[in-house]
């Protein structure tokens, strides 16, 4: 099979490879649609924790090619989506339904090879079966849209609630429109430098759609939100946008960090988690959320589409990578289909 292999940081070739083997309990997929996160970006640079060489990609949708057990009755033909890591089923975040926490965690594209390929081996029971009326290309922000949800079971109360995103990417996007679901009330999103991120976000149903550069943002936020924001969720990446979050939000209010850090944060507002009494609550995983996202597209209560902003061929993948470390492109979900 072709497949996208990362021999070293930032060197993505096109390879002949042999199609996986599968033993029982396991599944072999062709994939159609994989997307490029931001953890693939840092696989992609060197600065995650795996090995190489590595087929990467972990969020994906396709079709059972062959399968060999299971718990879902999943045959051979049948259209299919996925965990993007599974723990080892015994011990306490497992059971608990916290696999992201589990310290033998086995993730796709980081410690076993990935879905940037024409199909990808996995534990059969981490597959379940996708609804006709769900695309292929927005069944690989299922994992997506599961983090989303465990985010907002860790949310103190959310009818009504007054929220602040930071960082309409992919992640952020979807977190909105969650939240939007869920009941939020006013539901504030901040960008950075691309204008069409922003425009974006209202349109996907942001009250307001502000760049953190705006001069008069925290005014405009009050008008708003007169106490501030109930919750503001960290999902830009940056590490000093933690401290405007402190800043930001209420009094009692809770900030969630939903990000990976590339660096510590200097000059960290501790002083605010007492002078405030403000929760800051971090947030890894999809926990057992997975259908529930997938039912949330069926009712077309969260849009994928307008987020997706290329499709490209297998051969594409190194640009896809490209596109996404583009800071002036408008490159937002970059989606392969083998």
């Amino acid at each position: 099979m072709r497949a996208a292999v990362l021999n070293k940081p930032c060197e993505i070739n096109i390879e002949d490879v042999p199609r996986p083997d599968i033993s029982e309990g396991e599944a072999l997929v062709r994939v159609k649609s994989v997307g490029i996160c931001g953890t693939d970006v840092l696989v992609y640079k060197g600065l995650y924790k795996n090995k190489f060489p590595i087929i990467p990609g972990h969020e994906f949708s396709g079709i059972v090619e062959e399968i060999r057990g299971g718990t879902r009755g999943l045959k051979a033909g049948d259209r299919v989506y996925s965990r993007g890591s599974w723990g080892c089923g015994k011990c306490e975040f497992c059971l608990s339904g916290r696999q992201a926490l589990c310290k033998d965690r086995i993730m796709l594209g980081v410690s076993t090879n990935g879905c940037m390929a024409e199909y990808v081996k996995v534990k059969s029971s981490v597959l379940y079966p996708l609804s006709d009326e769900v695309s292929f290309d927005d069944s690989q922000s299922i994992v997506s849209i599961a983090c989303a949800i465990n985010l907002t079971t860790k949310l103190k109360y959310k009818l009504g609630m007054n929220a602040v995103v930071l960082g309409p990417g992919h992640n952020g996007l979807i977190i909105m429109q969650v939240l939007r679901h869920i009941g939020a009330d006013h539901i504030v999103m901040i960008g950075g430098s691309r204008e069409s991120r922003i425009q974006l976000a209202s349109d996907l149903g942001a009250d307001l759609a502000l760049s953190r550069k705006d001069p008069e943002l925290m005014e405009k936020i009050r008008r708003l939100m007169p106490e501030g924001p109930d919750v503001v969720i960290e999902s830009s990446g940056s590490a000093e946008s933690i401290n405007q979050a402190i800043s930001m939000v209420k009094t009692g209010g809770t900030v969630m960090a939903f990000s990976i850090y590339s660096r510590p944060l200097d000059n960290f507002q501790i002083n605010e988690l007492y002078n405030k009494d403000i929760s800051i609550v971090g947030v890894k995983g999809a926990g057992s959320y997975y259908e529930d996202a997938e039912r949330l597209l069926q009712k077309k209560a969260i849009q994928i589409k307008p987020i997706i902003s290329h499709n490209l061929s297998l051969d594409d993948t190194l640009k896809g990578f490209e596109l996404m470390l583009d800071k002036t492109s408008n490159a937002l979900r970059v989606v392969i289909n083998p």
